[in-house]
């Protein structure tokens, strides 16, 4: 039997729309349950999202919180010594401004010490020391400025300061016991690194300085070889007098063993033995304005008032010493009277000097035996 809406009994009818009444119900709760479930899902995704970019944001602003509660801040910081004696007198850092709440310090010298103790720096304490076999040894090591004596090491002292030897001097020059005059074209050290004030006298430029430089020889009757060593004698056999007023060189030694006019010899790199030529540029260049001075006089004084200029506390500031000279016969002979100084050129078998002595205004020149034993200035190249 079918039944229609329009002739279904009301009670049957009620009962029909009842059951389909249920059933759409149904179906409504469940498709509501799929669109519930969905929603949360994505819900829950997004709040993982959110949930990790926060706690990103949290750890990265309290890292960088962390790192600026630390205070760091750069800073520089130097000390001015005015005594070394004893040591550092103050060793740590003061800053006159912002250093308020600084905690922490770095430095990449291992002589700072920024953690010993906190909020300080410090200069770290060394102890240095130094074996040297001679003052020379170490000297060869110096810089300008710098000299030691004795086991003493002290700086230098300008012109016109007391001293009691050129050693004490910026000029490497002392004269009556004041440092001389250092207006040279610089200074100059020897193969032994003993070191030489220079001195201008016109257009050449000297050493203010006898050399001093070699081994003392024995005595006065040793000669020296040629065995690749620098050999000298010192008056008197005595090394105080090769420090005072310099060596006494055979000729052939003060060359170097050649025989080149102008040869460095056993002068500093850079200076040479004078030739007799550039010893006469000197005397021509002191004497007295209306003074002879003949270049080829040989065994006589000339140049009038040169010789007094170029002695001890003479105004061309040379301060040539009457060192006196080693004899052919083993002596030693006139030292505080004469003084012989050789030059790079020849005359036969001997050799051309030049001599100043406590009697004359005048200058020497001759040839003598390469054999004797005279002092020697250098001359610059």
């Amino acid at each position: 039997m079918m039944f229609t809406k329009k002739n279904t009994p009301p009670k049957l009818q009620r009962t029909l729309d009842g059951i389909r009444k249920e059933k759409n119900n149904t179906y409504s709760i469940k498709e509501k349950k799929e669109i519930s479930l969905s929603s949360f899902f994505s819900f829950l995704s997004k709040k993982r999202k959110l949930t990790s970019t926060f706690l990103l944001t949290i750890l990265i602003l309290g890292g960088v919180s962390f790192f600026f509660s630390k205070n760091i801040k750069g800073a520089t910081y130097g000390w001015i010594q005015s005594s070394w004696i004893g040591g550092v007198t103050v060793n740590t850092a003061t800053h006159t401004n912002n250093q308020e709440n600084w905690t922490e310090f770095a430095s990449k010298d291992t002589n700072i010490d920024t953690t010993s103790t906190p909020g300080e720096v410090k200069i770290v304490g060394v102890n240095n020391s130094w074996i040297q076999t001679s003052d020379a040894d170490f000297n060869a090591g110096t810089n300008d400025g710098i000299v030691v004596s004795g086991g003493a090491v002290s700086s230098l002292r300008p012109p016109g300061a007391s001293c009691t030897s050129y050693t004490q001097c910026t000029s490497y020059s002392c004269t009556g016991n004041l440092c001389g005059s250092d207006n040279g074209c610089g200074v100059a050290q020897d193969a032994d690194g003993n070191r030489y004030g220079s001195i201008w006298v016109g257009t050449q430029c000297w050493l203010n300085r006898n050399l001093n430089v070699g081994t003392m020889l024995a005595s006065a009757s040793t000669l020296p070889t040629n065995n690749g060593t620098i050999e000298k004698w010192c008056y008197d056999n005595n090394s105080a007098n090769c420090i005072s007023e310099g060596g006494l060189y055979h000729w052939s030694e003060a060359m170097s063993w050649v025989t080149t006019e102008g040869a460095q010899g056993i002068c500093p790199t850079g200076w040479h033995i004078p030739t007799d030529a550039e010893q006469n540029t000197l005397d021509q260049y002191l004497k007295d304005t209306l003074a002879t001075c003949n270049a080829s006089r040989s065994g006589a004084y000339d140049c009038i008032s040169a010789g007094t200029k170029l002695k001890v506390n003479g105004i061309s500031n040379m301060n040539i010493p009457l060192a006196g000279n080693r004899l052919t016969s083993g002596t030693f002979v006139v030292r505080g009277a004469y003084t012989y100084l050789w030059s790079s050129s020849v005359s036969g078998s001997d050799a051309w000097y030049r001599n100043l002595n406590s009697g004359s205004d005048g200058v020497g020149r001759g040839p003598y035996s390469q054999a004797y034993g005279f002092s020697v200035r250098c001359l610059k190249n």
